[in-house]
This record gives structure tokens, C-alpha cells and sequence, in this order.
């Protein structure tokens, strides 16, 4: 091997883990927000869910696990104008993940972790006995 071929050899192999382990030293655990990561899917036909959102940029569909939606709940024994509804207790019971065509998104927002929706999917949570 020649001292060109080892000098690229250091440059693009070695060099590159040595910086990314410097790096990964550096960094505070303690810094890192470990709260959970909902988003918000807006639909073009104006409904929107809640859930842990799954992106690939090769596919043409959107994937939202454990999926909330607002419902009209003014008949209900709260009498509320909406309620927050996980998805999967309809009539068709669907399956546990939600597939969303890009072309019917309007909007992707993150979720506050502070906010109403995540208050009240923690809230629902808490009352299904299940963990975030």
C-alpha cells in the first residue's frame, strides 16, 4: 500500500469515527428531551390526527401509529362540543397503524408536549392503564 493510498485511507475511514466518537462524548445525556413526539396530520378534507408519525420519503404514504382524532361528543354524558377519540375503536375496527396518501395531507405540525392534545392523549392514556 502506498503512503497515498493510506493517507485517503485515514481521511475517509478513520478520521470520520474518531470525530463522530468525539462528538458522541460530548454530548449530555441529561440534554437530550426523552418526552414523547406526537404530530398533528392535517387532511385536506379538514379532519386532522394525532399520533407517532413515521416518514419515508421513497413512499408515497405516511404512517400514523396510535392515532387520535377529534370527534363531535355534544351528545355525550360530559356534554363536551369534541372529544379526542383513538382510533381503532370504530365499527370496522382498524388496524393498529394508519396509512396516509401524501397528496391528502395539508399540514404536518409537531405537537407540543405541553399542549391540550398531548395533555388530554396522556389523560385518555392514563385511563386505558397503558404507558406513553
Amino acid at each position: 500500500m502506498s503512503a497515498r493510498e493510506l493517507r485517503l485511507m485515514l481521511v475517509w475511514l478513520v478520521l470520520p469515527i474518531i470525530l463522530a466518537v468525539l462528538a458522541g462524548a460530548t454530548i449530555d445525556p441529561r440534554l437530550v428531551d426523552r418526552r414523547e413526539r406526537l404530530a398533528a396530520v392535517f387532511l385536506v378534507d379538514g379532519q386532522a390526527y394525532f399520533g407517532h408519525l413515521e416518514e419515508n420519503a421513497l413512499s408515497g404514504t405516511l404512517i400514523l401509529r396510535d392515532a387520535y382524532y377529534f370527534q363531535d361528543a355534544r351528545n355525550t354524558t360530559a356534554d363536551y362540543a369534541v372529544a379526542l377519540t383513538r382510533r381503532g375503536t370504530e365499527v370496522h375496527e382498524p388496524a393498529a397503524e394508519m396509512r396516509i396518501r401524501r397528496e391528502h395531507v395539508l399540514a404536518i405540525e409537531r405537537v407540543g408536549p405541553d399542549s391540550p392534545v398531548a395533555k388530554a392523549i396522556a389523560a385518555q392514556r392514563a385511563l386505558e392503564g397503558e404507558k406513553p
